[in-house]
């Protein structure tokens, strides 16, 4: 593990990471995201990373990201769990993504849960990055959490939905409910979790 973790480290020094601003943090970005990320997903969501697509071809160039089947930028395990351990990213470069997530989730939900030609392959395509996502910014102390709670019940819905059942971050919500009681949330969260129990006559 070291050996590996000095390889990558040596990779991550080298002089053509070092002549592109941002690069670094743009690979801390990419070991959030387990499913990647499209180039209309970056130049949609204006991370504040100078010349992103320059740093994008330098990644390639050096092997420390690669192109997926799908299209979709993305770095191998090892590296994603050697940023996060190393070089993590801070919460501004997280959040212009975790903004593009929120309205696509609430696309979906203001549409009552209907399969949307476009929104849907959207939300497919990046499930696991929206977790991830939830995860991460439900540990930010600094924050209110109930954006982060309506869009976790709002994945958990289309979790539920496509038959994927209840997703593991509805465990994390009780402890981090607003306080003072913010009872419409409350009320929301109980009965999404009680449609993942398969109680779907509960109202």
């Amino acid at each position: 593990r070291s050996n590996l973790d000095l390889s990558i480290a040596l990779s991550l020094s080298s002089p053509r990471l070092a002549s592109v601003s941002g690069t670094k943090d743009l690979l801390s970005l990419l070991s959030m995201l387990p499913d990647g990320i499209s180039d209309i997903e970056i130049g949609h969501c204006k991370f504040p990373i100078p010349d992103i697509l320059e740093c994008k071809a330098t990644l390639l160039r050096t092997s420390l990201a690669y192109n997926s089947s799908q299209k979709r930028l993305k770095i191998l395990v090892p590296i994603q769990e050697h940023m996060q351990r190393y070089h993590p990213p801070n919460f501004q470069i997280v959040e212009p993504l975790f903004q593009h997530y929120r309205e696509l989730l609430e696309l979906w939900k203001k549409h009552d849960g209907t399969i949307l030609a476009e929104i849907f392959p959207q939300i497919k395509l990046n499930f696991a990055n929206i977790h991830k996502i939830l995860l991460y910014r439900i540990q930010q102390d600094h924050l209110d959490h109930s954006q982060t709670i309506y869009c976790g019940i709002y994945l958990n819905h289309w979790s539920r939905v496509v038959g994927k059942g209840m997703i593991s971050f509805m465990a994390q919500i009780p402890s981090h409910l607003p306080k003072p009681v913010d009872h419409r949330l409350e009320v929301y969260f109980i009965r999404e979790k009680l449609h993942s129990a398969g109680k779907d006559d509960a109202e």
